[in-house]
């Protein structure tokens, strides 16, 4: 492959040399030649204002090295219609004679430009008392030549120069390539699911190649985040539903174990209640869980809702909530309509105001606003809770993740309900923002779209 590459890609570049200079050759000639024969003609016109009579004559005013009317370098024969030289001056008889046909193929076939040889040739017409004759004008044209040889031939150098170098360096560039191509081809064979972490560094040289291996390793980050993720959430999952199905097996098998008489009306119903909350906690584990990996933008009901009048239902809910902690619950909200799914919002901000008070202190309070800005809703959920560390900012709506680590505890709750807040405003195009300074408090700043085309 590596052959075929240099070989075509050669061709190419040969190819395309090949046809500039060609150009190069042909107006270099073409220019060359122009220049002579401008100069012939005017030497042409020059001998023609001299030449008086039949005898051809040339007058006292046509002086060739004085005046200069014809250069020194211009021969010049004046032949009959028969081709036979009348008059000559600096003109080679001898290679006159030797190319005769050649002279009589280009005139009769009207062509007075053409050269033979080392010379260029420029013929005119004359009738001297109505006779023709044939003025031919000559110039050597070795030096010319020899300089356009000379262009010539450097540039057939500087075309085998530029062919070997281009050899030298493709083949370089072209084995950087391939040997960086096989080793990322060879590193890609060897990931396995537990050697995530191993990256390629390496530089190549070659800015392609070298933004490549980075996008390579961009990409295993991810995927190393994504595998990381997964685990965590299995060993989440398992760990929240384990504890449930743990005190559900303990508590059955208590009451299999105990004997009949022990057992009255009161302390049957104390079970089951039992039961019944922990089927619950597993319940509501099991509906989080399918909100997210289920709640495709089609099963959205998307409706115009007033969310003033929304936010005034959540606040009837948990203002009981507050009242037992001392918390007091401050509004600012704007009317506006906003298209949404009513049912899943409604749940975003519960969720957002029941964390604002189970996170607050005693006697704490609740600031909630809520406005349009910028052609968005704009809902804000400030507390004078606990705060956030900052070193979990980032991670505060991951899945099952709690600060505290309590993972027993039901009052902590499952831990997804950041996780659907954030799932829920995604599914509306919106944005949350998290501010929160540990020991002082957190705001909870949700953007969302006016219309669900924006």
């Amino acid at each position: 492959m590596k052959k075929n590459l240099l070989f075509y890609n050669g061709i190419i570049g040969l190819v395309v040399i090949c046809v500039v200079h060609f150009i190069m050759y042909s107006l270099i000639k073409s220019n060359i030649y122009s220049q002579i024969d401008k100069e012939l003609y005017i030497a042409n016109a020059a001998l023609k204002r001299n030449i008086t009579s039949k005898g051809i004559t040339l007058g006292k005013s046509f002086l060739r090295k004085e005046q200069g009317y014809i250069p020194l370098t211009i021969g010049f024969a004046i032949v009959d219609k028969e081709f036979v030289p009348e008059y000559l001056d600096n003109f080679d008889l001898d290679f006159y004679r030797r190319n005769l046909g050649e002279f009589k193929r280009n005139i009769t076939s009207n062509n007075f430009k053409f050269s033979v040889e080392k010379y260029r040739f420029y013929v005119s017409t004359h009738k001297f008392f109505g006779d023709p004759f044939y003025i031919i004008l000559s110039k050597d044209i070795t030096l010319m030549e020899n300089i356009r040889k000379i262009i010539v031939y450097s540039f057939i150098t500087l075309i085998f120069i530029i062919t070997v170098l281009y050899l030298i360096l493709a083949s370089k560039l072209i084995s950087v390539i391939f040997r960086a191509i096989h080793e990322i081809t060879d590193f890609t064979k060897n990931i396995q699911k537990n050697k995530l972490k191993l990256r390629i560094n390496k530089k190549y040289g070659s800015q392609e190649i070298d933004e490549l291996v980075g996008t390579m390793n961009n990409m295993l980050d991810r995927i190393e985040t994504t595998f990381r993720r997964v685990e965590d959430f299995s060993s989440n999952v398992s760990h929240e539903l384990r504890t449930p199905l743990t005190s559900l097996k303990s508590t059955i098998e208590v009451e299999l174990m105990a004997e009949d008489d022990d057992k009255d009306a009161e302390h049957h119903k104390e079970v089951l209640l039992n039961i019944l909350d922990d089927v619950n906690w597993m319940n509501s584990i099991i509906q989080d869980l399918l909100l997210m990996t289920r709640g495709d933008k089609q099963s959205f009901v998307i409706e115009e809702v007033n969310m003033k009048k929304l936010i005034e239902e959540i606040y009837d809910l948990v203002e009981i909530m507050a009242m037992d902690s001392n918390i007091r619950i401050h509004t600012d909200l704007e009317d506006y309509i906003l298209k949404c799914d009513k049912n899943k919002i409604k749940r975003m901000l519960i969720n957002l105001v029941s964390n604002a008070i189970k996170y607050n202190r005693e006697n704490g309070e609740i600031f909630i606003s809520s406005r349009i800005e910028d052609s968005h809703a704009k809902i804000s959920i400030k507390d004078t809770g606990i705060g956030i560390k900052k070193e979990n900012l980032k991670k505060i709506t991951e899945k099952f993740f709690r600060e505290d680590k309590v993972r027993t505890s039901k009052k902590s709750g499952t831990g997804l309900g950041l996780s659907i807040v954030e799932f829920i405003i995604k599914q509306h195009k919106g944005t949350l923002n998290i501010q929160s300074t540990e020991g002082v408090g957190s705001t909870f700043e949700v953007l969302l779209p006016l219309s669900e085309e924006e």
